[in-house]
Parts: C-alpha cells; structure tokens; sequence
C-alpha cells in the first residue's frame, strides 16, 4: 500500500481532527486518519443517494454519442 500525503491549511487540519476526535468518541475507540476517512466516506455515501449517477440505456447512448462527436472533433485539431 502507497501512502500519500495532502496539503490543507492548518484550521482545515484542526477542523478535520476535532471531528475525528468526535467520530472516536461516539465510537469510543481511536481512529486513524485512514480510518477516519473511510467512516467520513460512509456517511457521505449513506447521505447521497448514488443511483441518480446512473443512466438509461438511452441516456448511455447518447453521451456516447456526444463523447465519440467530441473525439472527432479533437482529432481534426490534433
């Protein structure tokens, strides 16, 4: 496994570690900051509700449409 690391400015870090602090209370256990993100993550998924980024096979034909229109496009340009 590779470990990454991102920048935030230094209130957005102590904003996410009071919520961690919060999640590890509630859970009343320690988490760790990969942990934490993947419990964010779930109640992320929980409150969107991830059918609406479905489409119709209608609909998948015609950004497929669009998308191959695009390509061509771009080609005569490239």
């Amino acid at each position: 496994m590779g470990i990454t690391s991102i920048s935030l400015k230094k209130e957005t870090k102590e904003k996410l570690n009071l919520l961690r602090k919060i999640y590890e209370a509630k859970l009343g256990k320690s988490l760790s900051w990969d942990e934490f993100f993947e419990k964010l993550l779930e109640k992320e998924k929980e409150e969107v509700n991830f059918e609406i980024l479905k489409l119709s096979d209608k609909e998948a034909e015609i950004m497929l449409d669009l998308l191959k229109k695009g390509r061509e496009s771009w080609r005569r340009y490239a």
